[in-house]
């Protein structure tokens, strides 16, 4: 059961009134302190544009926020990172709030569709170094880790997500960026997309671990619904371990998808589309690795683009090594035929699957020069 928490929004009690908004913008930004729940309530009636409300370590239950709006943003952040503990987080009509090193550790599995973090119509939203979760108790058919609705200018910075369903899932959203965030312990989607337009998905791990329910469609990254336009994707990591039959990077939905960059990607994956793009206009993929996995198909994982796309300098894999303009086709059956996998990485046929340093490129081959190999030695701690 979810505790009992906070809840304001405009014309409430602890909420803030039309009036504040003209002070909030002249006042000095300054610091106040909450140790509870009612003292965190009592803080946001009280904050002004650019303020930093401090939480104390402890259990502040259920935190709803309606109409509360500050500009420049104001800040509320755990004084100890993890420290101050949410039982969940809903965020709407409301604009101008940055969360930092918050934990919000839902008490329950949730029914379908139940979100531990929801943030609907609402700007200049951040969440930054933060922990999201549901129950940790093995079961991952319920929660969206973080869901979001409409909105513009929002920021998904540094959390580490697991034990959910679907990891952050975004919708019908402006002006969004995706960066730096973990994902542990997912049911089935670790990122999901649809609709949205001015969009930067960057430098994100995938699961290793993945616990997906029987008939499960599992993806890493899926754009799927309405159009998406002006979206980015770069240097995103995907290695399962224990569940390989998830699909990378897929581009999907509705149609009419345009000015997609789709780059410097490291994915794993014994499904056949490990990068695809079904259709769009100024579509460009470049310079990612997409390694097979075993299965009855052997190690073949490719890249599907629409036709006028521009794909160049990726390393996918099929049942033949070839090289197919500035790209190259690796093949795990024949070590004796070009192109092998061993010719390529250092130990890309790892069982159950290869990780970051069994990627490395070996020495004067092609892999030296092609697909994510920058991003890879970034991680690696060799630039």
């Amino acid at each position: 059961m979810i505790r009992p928490g906070i809840r304001l929004g405009l014309g409430l009690g602890l909420g803030l009134g039309l009036a504040i908004l003209g002070r909030a913008a002249a006042a000095l930004a300054g610091t106040l302190h909450a140790e509870d729940a009612q003292a965190l309530g009592s803080a946001l009636s009280e904050a002004s544009a650019g303020d930093v409300i401090l939480l104390a370590p402890g259990d502040y239950g259920a935190v709803e926020l309606r109409g509360q709006r500050f500009d420049p943003p104001i800040t509320i952040r755990s004084a100890r990172p993890g420290g101050a503990v949410f039982d969940s987080l809903s965020v709407s009509g409301s604009d101008g709030l940055r969360f930092v090193a918050i934990h919000v550790s839902h008490p329950g599995n949730g029914a379908a569709r139940s979100r531990v973090v929801e943030i609907e119509d609402s700007n200049r939203i951040e969440i930054v170094e933060a922990e999201v979760n549901g129950r940790v108790d093995d079961v991952f058919d319920g929660h969206f880790g973080i869901y979001i609705q409409g909105g513009e200018g929002l920021r998904l910075v540094g959390i580490r997500v697991h034990d959910v369903k679907h990891g952050i899932a975004v919708f019908g959203a402006r002006d969004v960026t995706v960066a730096e965030n973990r994902m542990e312990d997912i049911g089935e989607d670790s990122f999901k997309f649809a609709g949205v337009d001015g969009v930067l998905v960057e430098n994100n791990t995938g699961p290793e671990r993945m616990f997906p329910a029987e008939g499960a469609h599992e993806d890493f990254m899926q754009f799927q619904g309405g159009p998406s336009r002006r979206v980015t994707i770069r240097g995103n990591v995907f290695l399962p371990q224990n569940s390989p039959y998830a699909q990378g990077i897929f581009v999907a939905g509705d149609g009419g998808h345009a000015d997609i960059l789709i780059e410097e990607n490291i994915i794993a994956t014994a499904m056949l589309r490990g990068i695809s793009v079904n259709e769009g206009s100024r579509i460009t993929i470049r310079r990612n690795t997409v390694v097979g996995l075993p299965s009855k198909r052997g190690t073949i994982a490719g890249v599907v683009a629409p036709d006028g796309a521009t794909v160049e300098e990726n390393i996918w894999s099929g049942k033949r090594g070839q090289q197919i303009g500035s790209n190259i086709v690796v093949q795990g059956t024949d070590p004796a035929e070009a192109y092998h996998y061993d010719a390529i990485f250092r130990n890309a046929l790892r069982q159950p699957a290869p990780r970051l340093a069994d990627l490395a490129p070996v020495a004067g081959g092609p892999g030296a020069t092609l697909g994510a190999v920058r991003r890879l030695r970034t991680l690696l701690g060799n630039p």
